[in-house]
């Protein structure tokens, strides 16, 4: 698949405002005091910002295939992935507990009816 350079460089540079916006806890300032712990931090801003997109594609796939059923995909194929507005970056997860997944159907539900698309 072709990606024209002007979408090539607005993907790279949303991807290089993504993760800052993760590494930018404690205010921007690396608590860190060799460069093993700073490549970590920057490994682990990394995996924090490709699970958000992989979070928002998984989103838009559910859109996008709901939009293409009606009949209607309109500009869904043109958004991107690289979005961090919904997420928050300074709050507490507990990623031991079990969980009942995320329902895709049921949040693009309900950002359809937030939006007005329904």
């Amino acid at each position: 698949m072709y990606v024209s350079d002007s979408l090539r460089f607005r993907s790279f540079e949303e991807d290089l405002m993504l993760r800052r916006a993760v590494a930018y806890a404690y205010s921007g300032r690396l608590r860190v005091k060799t460069d093993l712990e700073q490549q970590i931090w920057s490994e682990c801003s990394r995996l924090l910002a490709n699970c958000v997109i992989y979070y928002n594609a998984c989103i838009l796939s559910e859109w996008l295939k709901r939009k293409e059923i009606q009949g209607n995909p309109g500009q869904i194929k043109r958004v991107s992935p690289v979005s961090w507005k919904h997420i928050n970056f300074y709050g507490e997860y507990h990623f031991c507990e079990a969980s009942e997944g995320i329902d895709l159907a049921k949040m693009v539900d309900e950002m359809e009816a937030f939006n007005g698309d329904r």
